[in-house]
């Protein structure tokens, strides 16, 4: 199943059952969980307000990882942030098994996710959802990374 609904990802109870696995484009989320009305806005406009370290778009995240991986369906991201150096451990930690991105961001991250341990990124991942701001999302991830 591949969804592009920021709706669908409060209503997974009961429909990973249906299908071999999930993936999501990551972009409306930013959008549409930060509450931005977006209708009649050239995106454009709007790429300021990209927030992939937002904790509210990393706990969804988390949220529909945990949901299909209760019912044994694993969870593909596509998009920029599936590709992203910073966002790339916090995926990981966060249990995503599937990481879809740019062809010339492949060999970059397949390197990087050599170089990760997956219970330091889950340590990592649960610390930054603590956090108040994108920014200071960012920073721990920077600072895990060194």
């Amino acid at each position: 199943m591949f969804y592009n609904s920021h709706e669908a990802s409060f209503l997974f109870g009961g429909l990973f059952s249906r299908y071999h696995y999930t993936e999501f484009g990551e972009v409306p989320h930013f959008y549409l969980i930060l509450a931005l009305d977006i209708k009649g806005i050239r995106i454009m406009k709007l790429t300021h307000l990209y927030q992939p370290y937002n904790p509210a778009i990393l706990r969804l995240i988390q949220m529909v990882i945990k949901a299909a991986h209760q019912e044994k369906k694993w969870v593909g991201m596509c998009g920029e942030m599936a590709g992203d150096e910073h966002a790339v451990p916090l995926l990981l930690g966060l249990g995503l098994d599937e990481f879809s991105m740019s062809a010339t961001s492949i060999l970059k991250t397949r390197a990087l996710l050599k170089q990760l341990s997956v219970p330091e990124m889950q340590t990592l991942a649960t610390e930054a959802l603590q956090l108040a701001t994108a920014e200071e999302v960012l920073e721990k991830v920077k600072q895990a990374m060194k």
